[in-house]
């Protein structure tokens, strides 16, 4: 069953615990000052870990996941200490206590590191990283969170420097287990945010060569995200894709387009795609309507 909200810092969880292991599955690429703890602390007495062995990561060995065993004191232990006070790096692992040993454990995961995509296709997917494994978690029925969690004790997110209880298992000595199967919904939750960072990057290289203003990709990401979110306070009925598309027009039209009497008048139908579509009509025949349109004034005045 899925976990309350109980947050524990990670010695309560390793004392704690009823099952035999407590482990972490860490990504440790691109993590800064990673490499200098990991060659110090992995070779120390009593470092248990193994690499999570990804078919699709074979010829890349240094991206492939770690399994470390966690106990009181032991430098497996040390190092999520250390990992933990990373800018960032606390989005980089899970937690998780059971009954596995190794080769189960291994199995376990691998088992979850492949999904059946809307497309139809098999391929790789990242259930082991956290803001992924939180956000599936919220698409997954009873029966699925129980099918994901089983051999497990509990399975714990990081919140900060605690972790937060996701899902309570039970031990199961071969649990059934069936693909990962993304329906487009799911697919449309999980990829919605780098789907954006891509965006708004795209839109940078668009813009600059048009404008003889300086400006950065972290400004045209503010602007973007900031006219993602009236967008969607405005057409609260709108898909994600659509909300994207007008975001995007902001660019072409000016900041506030999308309230204009004229363009609000075209979307009463819902179809707001279309209503894009007859609005860039409208724009181009109508020389009153164009000069409505603030072109130039689409990012924020630059601070003195």
């Amino acid at each position: 069953m899925s976990g309350n909200a109980q947050s524990m810092l990670m010695h309560q969880i390793i004392s704690g615990r009823q099952s035999h292991y407590c482990y972490a599955l860490i990504e440790p690429f691109d993590i800064a000052g990673f490499d200098e703890q990991w060659s110090v602390l992995s070779t120390a007495p009593g470092a248990q870990w193994r690499s999570l062995p990804i078919a699709s990561l074979a010829s890349a060995p240094g991206l492939q996941p770690l399994l470390l065993r966690l106990s009181d004191g032991s430098p497996c232990e040390t190092l999520m200490l250390w990992l933990l006070q990373q800018p960032g790096a606390e989005q980089r692992c899970i937690l998780f206590t059971t009954w596995f040993d190794w080769q189960q454990v291994i199995a376990f995961w691998l088992q979850r590191t492949e999904a059946l995509y809307p497309q139809g296709i098999v391929a790789p997917f990242n259930s082991f990283s956290a803001p992924i494994l939180s956000l599936l978690w919220q698409t997954l029925g009873d029966e699925q969170q129980q099918s994901f969690v089983a051999g497990l004790e509990g399975l714990y997110l990081p919140e900060g420097a605690a972790w937060r209880l996701l899902a309570i298992g039970n031990q199961v000595a071969e649990p059934a287990f069936e693909q990962i199967q993304l329906s487009e919904q799911q697919y449309e939750l999980l990829t919605r945010e780098s789907r954006r960072e891509l965006q708004s990057q795209q839109l940078f290289l668009r813009l600059q060569p048009y404008h003889r203003r300086e400006f950065s990709p972290a400004d045209i990401r503010a602007v973007y995200f900031d006219t993602l979110q009236r967008v969607q306070q405005q057409f609260a009925d709108a898909d994600a894709r659509s909300c994207e598309i007008m975001a995007q027009r902001r660019f072409v039209w000016g900041k506030d387009y999308f309230i204009h009497p004229v363009f609000l008048a075209l979307c009463t139908d819902g179809d707001y795609r279309k209503a894009l579509r007859r609005f860039q009509q409208k724009v181009c025949n109508d020389a009153a309507l164009g000069r409505d349109m603030d072109f130039h004034d689409w990012l924020p005045p630059l601070e003195q």
